[in-house]
């Protein structure tokens, strides 16, 4: 989000001499080494015979305005240069928009703490070097190593550790650690940094005891001066991961704040424990509104959904490792990443007190809670044949009193009588999921049919050679006889399939006319008796 600016244009004095403008305006311009508006303003405020200043609320600026801001500004210092130093306008002029173009590029202006990964000598009851302690009763150790634990840093060669106990005097319950910001927060101005947080949870004073082994807080605190109370500025979750995480501490500053406290605090303050919590990797102090990765709000997935999630940049690491900028999300859990923003700006240590170039890594921490819900149980059964008449129910078998159905056809009820072929389509939705099944119902005439030929002649032409019924699936069983014209059975069956191939005892029967008598059972039960006769050709 870009900051509001404010230019503020001063008249160029009649009366400037050439050095007052050499060693005021362009000396300031030249010596421009901050990419930040804030301080090249200050740095005209304290030369009080500037040409033109301009100054910023914000961090940074969108480029069309500071496109503006070089041209207008520009036209301005030219003419001052005219009037006071006409034989160096062109290299001044090169110089003043060559650092407007410098400008353009956009950087911050912050301020490093002394030993921000907290090097020094591995050792108990000794803060790192840079680092004040406020409590002789309880000072911090610097690790790893200090009472046995082994979480290795996070940056360099050693952190340190502050401890929180439930002793009834308050002074010697925290562990602090302080350090001089110079120059000193300004007051209305917010301001942010990184911290890398962790917990030793098998630390003890003794081998065996866990008594100091209880995840607590971190608080940082603002004071204008060494071991001086101060204003609460921020104070983390409770630091319960026994690996490095990376925490944005962001603030604004009530009034000027020369001192940064770093305390440890009970995870709850009505129920004393005894704790500890990790700090390393301290990043610079940039001014304005940290960036920060945006996972989302929590959010409740209908099982078998999946959420993606996009980072636009920075190098990203989650807590299972991955490392890739975008995902897809759809297991329940609680989902945390990493993102490191690569961060350019300015800072004090170039030669007379000036300004250098600096490059960091900002580490930024985003937690999403992702839950599933299960979907609708809705089974409508397989595809079903019927027979003609017939109906069957489809839908739930218990409907579930505050789901809703929508069929395909518009019909809002659980559950319908299907009299009719065709495939039905059901939608059930149950806070916010939703189910979909579908049953294809189709219709055949289910009722019995035996066909008998009335003639056949088995003469081994392949062509008719016996005498076999034709009927369709209906029929359950079946069992016939054949007789000649005198009434001698001639052939018996009871196989659903028979076949009599005109012989008697093994030997050919006479060609002639024949009856034949059958007994069949349709799906239904039902038996059924027929006759007929039928015609045998030699």
């Amino acid at each position: 989000m870009g900051a509001s600016w404010q230019p503020v244009v001063r008249r160029c004095p009649s009366n400037m001499t050439q050095e007052a403008f050499l060693s005021g305006k362009i000396h300031a311009i030249v010596l421009l080494r901050v990419q930040s508006v804030a301080v090249m303003s200050s740095r005209l405020r304290q030369s009080s015979k500037g040409c033109a200043a301009y100054y910023s609320s914000g961090k940074r600026t969108v480029t069309i305005l500071r496109f503006f801001l070089l041209v207008f500004y520009r036209n301005t210092v030219s003419a001052c240069l005219t009037t006071h130093y006409p034989s160096r306008v062109p290299m001044y002029r090169y110089l003043f928009i060559s650092c407007l173009y410098v400008l353009m590029a956009g950087t911050l202006r912050a301020q490093a703490f002394h030993n921000p990964s907290f090097e020094g000598p591995i050792q108990l009851h000794f803060p790192p070097p840079d680092w004040y302690a406020c409590h002789p009763n309880s000072t911090p150790d610097t690790g790893p190593g200090s009472w046995g634990q082994a979480l290795s840093p996070s940056d360099g060669q050693s952190f340190v550790v502050l401890v929180i106990r439930d002793y009834t005097t308050p002074e010697q319950n925290v562990e602090e650690i302080s350090q001089f910001i110079d120059p000193p927060l300004q007051a209305g101005q917010s301001y942010y940094f990184s911290v890398d947080l962790g917990y030793l949870p098998d630390l003890a004073h003794l081998p065996g005891q866990t008594s100091l082994a209880a995840p607590c807080r971190l608080q940082v605190w603002g004071a204008p001066d060494l071991c001086q109370p101060g204003k609460l500025l921020w104070e983390s979750p409770v630091i319960n991961h026994a690996s490095w995480r990376p925490y944005n501490v962001s603030f604004t500053a009530d009034s000027s704040i020369s001192v940064l406290r770093f305390a440890s605090a009970h995870a709850v303050a009505t129920a004393p424990t005894r704790g500890n919590v990790c700090l390393d990797r301290l990043s610079p102090i940039l001014p304005g509104p940290p960036p920060q990765p945006d996972l989302g709000r929590d959010t409740t997935l209908c099982e078998g959904d999946s959420l993606w999630v996009s980072l636009p940049e920075g190098g990203v690491r989650w807590q299972d490792g991955d490392t890739a900028r975008a995902r897809w999300l759809s297991e329940a859990g609680t989902y945390w990443v990493d993102v490191l923003y690569p961060v350019r700006y300015a800072r004090p240590g170039g030669t007379g007190g000036g300004w250098i170039w600096a490059d960091t890594l900002l580490a930024a921490t985003d937690t999403l809670v992702l839950t599933t819900r299960p979907r609708p149980n809705l089974r409508l059964g397989p595809d079903t044949l019927l027979c003609l008449g017939e109906s069957l129910w489809l839908g739930p078998e218990s409907p579930a009193p505050d789901a809703t159905y929508l069929w395909a056809d518009g019909y809002s009820g659980p559950q319908r009588q299907v009299d009719e072929p065709g495939t039905f389509v059901l939608t059930v939705s149950e806070q916010g999921c939703t189910a979909t099944d579908r049953r294809t119902v189709a219709y055949r005439d289910c009722r019995a049919w035996l066909t008998f030929p009335n003639v056949f002649s088995p003469n081994g032409d392949g062509i008719n050679d016996a005498f076999i019924p034709t009927f369709d699936h209906g029929v359950s069983s079946l069992t016939l006889y054949i007789y000649d014209r005198w009434g001698r059975e001639v052939y018996a069956s009871q196989r659903l399939r028979p076949g009599w191939d005109g012989t008697w005892r093994g030997r050919m029967v006479d060609a002639g006319l024949y009856i034949w008598a059958a007994r069949w059972v349709d799906p239904q039960g039902t038996i059924h008796q027929d006759r007929g006769s039928l015609t045998l050709l030699r």
